[in-house]
């Protein structure tokens, strides 16, 4: 039990009151005088045996006065009971760390209390720290993970640096922040709170800095002890949404989204609320399984702008996703051909466009490439030789698109372990077609209109097939690649074994080659040139936010209770007409949380529990409101006189 609105001293001079009805009792027995009078001697003699009975009445009335009296000092007090799982049961305590997770996973509803589960842990810590006495405070929390003392007069409610924040946490980086005050100062017999939801990213399970902190923890033994404090239930994130990308197409941008939902929501659509540039619009999006992805296409300006995207559903996570775009301006395509027919065609392809502007520029296979600004390359020549070959790579690692077709020359070098082959010609009066391609997905898949792309009408007579296993796109008639796919980090590599040179291949009257770099074109996510958003709380975001004096513009007039410094905050921020999008991290879309064995293997010195941590306190001041009018009753019950009347009687 403890008594927040009162301290120890305080409750002890208070309850010194309980003598005041003993006192008044004492005072008024000696307002009377005992005079002997012999008439009435004989009286005494007959009501002695009352007399007992109405001292005992008397001294229950006392007892109920000071009862009376003691409960409503423990009104007053409103006192709680509290858990013992944050007690301490080794001595006095000195020093308590409170580790808190303040990442956005903390903000779910705990479904005991009806509390956000950061607000559970910060009441939970409270009132046990309520009933320690002269114990010195330290919060280290997920977002600062510096250490800052509380006074003893400051409730963790009333801290900032308890409130929501953005960033997702790094709980190995707390232990070790919590660890590094430990050596820096003599904090006597300590004990470390961690209280975190246990979501799987955010204690970073593979990070080597585990086995360093179990070190230090065997060290400190003696003289310090961690409590792991879960508060992993919580109410389903029924519905999140995520941006995935977004494409600057002329005029328009197209907005490719994804919508999750758990296996167990019964939820048909969502409503999206869009703001691009300022202005609002709805879209309600059909639901089909645990995730949906789809695109959205808004008419925008030439300038660079920005948007956010927001589920409507009163369940689940209503975190905005903000993102930006750039400017109007042509899409970069470099092309690289040492054959002139085959670099004619491919000239063509690549530089009509319906949809969006384009620059096709032919290179030299010596020449250096616009690696930084190109969208997409086109490349039929030898593959690069190390260490050239490593800016390819970087490139496909970014996000963009590459589509190799075979070299006139003989080849000499691989690509992520690509390597072409011979030449290979088909028998004399005898062209292979392509007998089978996907045609729901990718380059070669069926239009919106449901029209297949003519790939049955390609002829082919040389090829060089390749030596390494890849997704099949397309295949010839005779069961070998035609079109191979191959993703190489968030960007994808396409080789094709023929060119579009009549003495190869009927490719160049452009049935599939225009339909096929178009829609490769499309593909890249190097389309907007810059990246669509940043994450919040990252060594990038960071750098660059203290570059340059952004001003937040998105949200508008947000009160969530974050006090943040501006940067470790999502939204949209300016600075000269640039635009910079901040979101919080993709990981914690994903609902993946520790189990309690996995905690102590990471943790196998600590002490947990996994009983319902999340209750709050519970109220029995209450208990002693009823009681004390129980009491009052029966006192004045006991106190009122009751005489019967007699009967005179006849004579």
């Amino acid at each position: 039990m403890n008594f927040p609105h009162l301290n120890s001293y305080t409750y002890f001079w208070t309850l010194l009151a309980v003598i005041l009805p003993v006192t008044i009792h004492l005072l008024n027995k000696r307002r009377f005088k005992t005079i002997k009078w012999a008439a009435t001697s004989f009286l005494f003699e007959a009501s002695r045996s009352s007399n007992k009975k109405r001292k005992i009445k008397h001294w229950i009335i006392l007892a109920l006065r000071t009862l009376a009296v003691a409960c409503l000092i423990l009104l007053v007090a409103r006192p709680h009971t509290s858990s013992d799982l944050l007690s301490s049961d080794s001595g006095k305590l000195d020093t308590v760390i409170v580790l808190l997770d303040r990442s956005p996973s903390m903000e779910l509803t705990d479904p005991h209390t009806g509390l956000k589960k950061r607000e559970a842990a910060i009441r939970i810590a409270q009132e046990n720290l309520n009933a320690l006495d002269s114990v010195r405070l330290v919060l280290i929390d997920s977002t600062s993970y510096s250490p800052q003392i509380i006074p003893k007069k400051q409730s963790l409610m009333d801290t900032q640096r308890t409130g929501p924040s953005d960033p997702e946490a790094n709980i190995p980086q707390l232990l070790e922040s919590a660890l590094d005050y430990l050596e820096a100062n003599a904090t006597g017999n300590t004990e470390i709170w961690l209280l975190s939801d246990l979501q799987d990213s955010a204690w970073e399970t593979t990070n080597p800095l585990w086995s360093e902190i179990q070190q230090e923890l065997t060290r400190n033994n003696s003289q310090c002890t961690l409590k792991v404090i879960p508060f992993s239930e919580s109410s389903a994130q029924a519905l999140r949404s995520e941006v995935l990308h977004v494409t600057r197409q002329a005029k328009t941008i197209q907005i490719d989204a994804a919508v999750y939902q758990d296996a167990s929501s019964t939820l048909e659509e969502c409503v999206l609320e869009f703001n691009i540039d300022g202005r609002e619009y709805n879209l309600t999006v059909p639901l089909n399984g645990t995730r949906t992805q789809f695109q959205k296409v808004f008419q925008v300006g030439d300038e660079a702008g920005y948007g956010s995207m927001l589920s409507k559903s009163t369940v689940g996570d209503s975190r905005p996703q903000y993102f930006t775009y750039d400017r109007s301006s042509p899409i970069q395509i470099a092309l690289v051909a040492e054959d002139d027919e085959s670099a004619s065609y491919l000239q063509r392809a690549t530089s009509i466009s319906t949809s969006f502007q384009v620059e096709s520029k032919r290179y030299d296979p010596n020449a250096l490439l616009p690696f930084g600004t190109a969208s997409f390359i086109v490349w039929q020549a030898p593959l690069p030789l190390e260490p050239e070959a490593q800016a390819f790579r970087d490139y496909l690692s970014s996000g963009g698109v590459m589509l190799c077709l075979p070299p006139s020359s003989e080849p000499q070098s691989s690509l992520a372990g690509h390597t072409w082959g011979k030449v290979l010609s088909a028998p004399d009066n005898v062209e292979f077609v392509i007998s089978q391609w996907d045609r729901k997905s990718g380059p070669l898949r069926d239009g919106n209109d449901g029209v297949a792309v003519p790939v049955d009408k390609l002829r082919m007579i040389q090829r060089r097939n390749l030596s390494h296993d890849s997704t099949v796109v397309a295949a010839w008639d005779d069961g070998s690649p035609a079109l191979t796919r191959h993703l190489f980090g968030a960007g994808e590599l396409y080789f094709l074994n023929t060119l579009p040179n009549y003495y190869w291949s009927s490719l160049g009257d452009g049935d599939v080659l225009l339909p096929l770099v178009q829609r490769l074109i499309s593909t890249s996510k190097m389309v907007y040139g810059t990246p669509t958003f940043m994450v919040v709380g990252d060594s990038e975001t960071l750098e660059k936010m203290q570059l340059h004096p952004f001003k937040r513009i998105l949200p508008v007039n947000e009160d969530t209770g974050n006090n943040d410094p501006i940067e470790y905050r999502t939204g949209v921020f300016e600075h000269n007409g640039d635009y910079l999008a901040i979101n919080g991290d993709p990981r914690e879309i994903d609902s993946i949380y520790l189990s309690m064995q996995e905690v102590n293997q990471l943790l196998p010195r600590a002490e947990y529990s996994d009983a319902e941590l999340s209750e709050s306190p519970s109220p029995i001041w209450k208990t002693f409101a009823y009681l004390t009018i129980l009491i009052l009753l029966g006192e004045a019950a006991l106190s009122t006189p009751f005489s019967k009347s007699r009967q005179p009687q006849a004579t």
